[in-house]
């Protein structure tokens, strides 16, 4: 898939035709070519059914495995806004309970999540623009996001989720690091007056008293105030989504584990926490060859150092460590992930609460 999956994309960027094509030569010659090397059979109308009837109309292509609709596309042409039509696409899949969605002019991708809480802007988790020199990552999100194998075993939507989660992670942390620099010139450490201090010596020779590192900092703390809703780094290409204020914590969700059963074997439920790093273990110790895949695609909730991580556990004596920093929301989807990504069924794992 891969060569054939870069080689179409390459094609797509070199066509000076393609953005005065209308909507129908899109479909027929960006996103039909685009869906078969990602494993979809266009010629298939049971896997690929084109104007398929939603309630108030029709979605362009539904994307279906053994009947089930997995993911809805709607196409527009190159030169249509994509975002006056956002709104259509998710309460047409809202409604039909599809938890994948895709709306493109074949030029921009614009991927969403429409059964998460918030805004349609806020369902958005990623988007792809054909025209990225990097083809190579274009590819890979092609794959994540859309392959048929992954559409297939869940991985599509495991993969997403994760990218909203860190996302929302980099924005949040975006928001905070101006205020916490405020915060702390206004009311500086000892620590940090030593440090400023030792920089002036090194610089002139003379140390400072810590009034007058105090007037400096309190000076610059009035000149550096932060803005209420700070901008993304430029870094950030795809679109985040802000989760609701009132977002549960593992004290808040309402959910307390009591077990879970995994492979014929019934484990107690001290925590969602413990649950995660059991599982990890087991799975590990049986797809130990294999478990480096998971480090290379978890988007840092699993890795081999614990750097960068929330509340990182080691997964037994592996060298490899899970983040478990997480309500159980995310714990459960970190556990079905894991499932996914090595073959096992989703009912192969059982989780009882109270």
């Amino acid at each position: 898939m891969n060569d054939r999956l870069t080689a179409e994309i390459e094609r797509i960027r070199s066509d000076p035709s393609i953005p005065a094509l209308d909507e129908a030569n899109v479909k027929q010659g960006v996103i039909l070519p685009v869906l078969n090397t990602l494993g979809w059979n266009p010629f298939n109308t049971n896997e690929v059914r084109p104007e398929y009837p939603v309630q108030g109309g029709n979605v362009d292509y539904s994307l279906r495995i053994h009947g089930a609709n997995k993911v809805f596309l709607e196409a527009k042409r190159p030169s249509e806004d994509l975002s006056r039509h956002q709104v259509q696409l998710l309460n047409y899949s809202f409604a039909d309970g599809v938890r994948l969605a895709v709306l493109t002019n074949g030029l921009n991708w614009w991927f969403y999540l429409p059964l998460q809480a918030g805004s349609w802007e806020e369902r958005r988790f990623g988007v792809i623009d054909l025209r990225n020199p990097d083809v190579s990552q274009t590819a890979d999100l092609f794959k994540d996001f859309l392959s048929r194998e992954n559409v297939r075993s869940g991985l599509a939507v495991a993969y997403a989720e994760d990218y909203l989660d860190r996302l929302w992670k980099d924005k949040k942390i975006e928001e905070a690091l101006p205020r916490a620099w405020t915060q702390l010139i206004a009311d500086p450490h000892d620590q940090l007056l030593a440090l400023l201090n030792q920089q002036v010596m090194e610089l002139c020779g003379l140390g400072a008293d810590q009034d007058q590192i105090r007037r400096f900092l309190a000076n610059l703390s009035k000149s550096t105030a932060s803005p209420s809703n700070p901008p993304l780094p430029a870094s950030l290409t795809h679109p985040t989504k802000a989760r609701p204020q009132n977002q549960p914590t593992d004290k808040s969700i309402g959910r307390k584990l009591v077990r879970f059963t995994f492979g014929g074997h019934t484990y107690p439920g001290r925590s969602w926490a413990g649950m995660l790093v059991t599982l990890a273990e087991i799975i590990c110790q049986q797809h130990r060859a294999e478990f480096h895949r998971v480090i290379e695609s978890s988007n840092h909730y699993f890795g081999r150092t614990p750097e960068g991580m929330a509340a990182p556990k080691a997964i037994g004596n592996s060298g490899y460590y899970v983040g478990t920093g997480y309500n159980a929301n995310t714990i459960e989807r970190r556990c079905r992930y894991l499932l996914a990504k090595f073959g096992y069924r989703e009912q192969d794992l059982t989780i009882e609460t109270t």
